[in-house]
This record gives C-alpha cells, sequence and structure tokens, in this order.
C-alpha cells in the first residue's frame, strides 16, 4: 500500500492531510504533565502515544474542533 505525498518547503501533503514539521519549547510542568499521560496511556492501551497526538488533541479539544 503506498500514500502518495507531496512535500513543499517543510510541508507534507496528502490526500486529507497536510502535515508541518514543529519544534516548540514546553514549559517544565507542561512537559512533565504530557509525559505521565502518555505513560498512563501507554499503560492503558498497550502502545507507544507520542508526544504529538497528545498535543494535537489538546490542540483540537481546546480550539473545538471534532476529536
Amino acid at each position: 500500500m503506498s500514500h502518495k505525498r507531496i512535500q513543499k518547503k517543510g510541508v507534507s501533503f496528502g490526500k486529507n492531510t497536510k502535515t508541518r514539521k514543529t519544534s516548540i519549547n514546553l514549559d517544565m510542568d507542561v512537559a512533565k504533565v504530557i509525559e505521565e499521560k502518555r505513560e498512563t496511556m501507554m499503560k492503558e492501551y498497550k502502545q507507544d502515544f507520542p508526544f504529538g497526538k497528545i498535543i494535537n488533541d489538546g490542540l483540537r479539544s481546546h480550539f473545538g474542533l471534532v476529536l
């Protein structure tokens, strides 16, 4: 199975998605909470949950987007 993606100026475009790699500096307390949530989710679902997924879910919730 192959997915057609186009890469332009650091942005990856797909059929239903547009992703951009970014770096952010988190405050220590925020990073700690995210790490704790990640570890809890890993135990509950028995799979890895990257920081990006947790941050994206939090931003969707904050901006009222559908999860």
